[in-house]
């Protein structure tokens, strides 16, 4: 069975038409965006756990209860661990100051000395212990 030119360029222009119509509606088809982290305040944390599983899980009083020594354990490890991030945050800028400044100018190094300073005092005031 022979196939005329005719034939072999209307199955060629049938194909790449399905072609196009599939990249078109994949083109067209909603990207699935990735979930957003939550931006609950760490100092609330607690609170808004407690009300989600209230309102997912339907808890009765006494299961609230029974679960409010977790949450407040949840609240103070947050805390903690946020506390510590911020703290090596302000040692790793402290530290970056003082690696960069031999590279610096004398022009730049009095504005780098300055901003370090300002960080300084902000680290102190966030963390005074650790002065």
């Amino acid at each position: 069975m022979t196939h005329s030119l005719k034939d072999s360029l209307l199955i060629g222009t049938a194909l790449l038409t399905i072609l196009g119509c599939g990249f078109g509606l994949g083109r067209l088809s909603p990207v699935a965006t990735p979930p957003v982290a939550p931006t609950v305040p760490a100092e609330t944390i607690s609170d808004e756990v407690l009300i989600s599983l209230r309102n997912s899980l339907d808890l009765t009083t006494g299961q609230e209860k029974e679960i409010a020594p977790h949450l407040d354990s949840l609240e103070t490890e947050i805390l903690d661990s946020r506390r510590k991030a911020l703290l090596r945050y302000y040692q790793q800028l402290l530290k970056f100051h003082t690696d960069i400044a031999p590279k610096l100018n004398p022009r730049q190094q009095s504005l780098l000395e300055a901003n370090r300073k300002l960080l300084e005092k902000e680290f102190l005031n966030r963390f005074p212990s650790q002065s």
